[in-house]
């Protein structure tokens, strides 16, 4: 039997590739989603220094829900290692 072969017989291939694909994906995610939370929350400063209070609201509104996405995706993922 030669080492190949064993690798092979040890590894579950489609697995691993659903795992690889699923983190690529959620670290992909979740910096995405932290990176608009720190734009809205630039934008609700700026906008708020100009005296725009809708647009300064709606800048906000997109930092928290941003925010939610990201505490989201981690608490997600604690229970999933967990379990």
């Amino acid at each position: 039997m030669s080492a190949l072969s064993l690798i092979g017989s040890i590894v579950d291939w489609g697995e691993l590739g659903l795992t690889v694909a699923a983190a690529t994906i959620a670290g992909v995610g979740i910096t995405a989603a932290f990176s608009v939370a720190i734009l809205g929350a630039a934008q609700f400063g700026e906008q708020r220094r100009q005296g725009e209070m809708v647009a300064a609201a709606g800048a906000a509104l997109v930092a928290v829900v941003a925010l939610t996405v990201c505490v989201a995706g981690i608490v997600f993922g604690l229970i999933v290692m967990l379990s």
